[in-house]
């Protein structure tokens, strides 16, 4: 089940409708509707949290990563313990890039080549 699936479930199952939630987060009801179908390839991280926070769930949960740790890459690993050795500055720094990159191109995830997590 991906991201959009998820979210549409859940709103389903909490009786909410795409409308309600658009209203709430400040966009259209088609953009609801887009990201339940994935036709938006990368959601804004403020608006993923919202939508989590008013289906009652965390946007972790809505990507479908798991809380354990021992469930993330050694590249994940590295850049989760990274970024919480990081001031909140540095932080935010880290979060402009992030979204920066994703709006900048066609962000399809692929498959993080061995390489690079055998130099993390």
């Amino acid at each position: 089940m991906n991201t959009g699936e998820r979210i549409k479930q859940l709103r389903k199952e909490k009786g909410l409708s795409a409308e309600y939630i658009a209203e709430m987060i400040g966009v259209s009801p088609s953009t609801i509707y887009r990201y339940e179908n994935n036709d938006i390839a990368s959601m804004k991280i403020d608006k993923l949290k919202m939508i989590a926070d008013l289906l009652g769930t965390s946007a972790s949960d809505l990507l479908g990563w798991s809380d354990d740790p021992s469930a993330l890459s050694d590249a994940e690993s590295f850049l989760l313990s990274s970024f919480r050795k990081m001031n909140e500055k540095d932080q935010g720094r880290v979060l402009g890039f992030v979204e920066s990159i994703l709006s900048e191109s066609d962000y399809i995830k692929t498959v993080v080549p061995d390489s690079v997590t055998e130099s993390a």
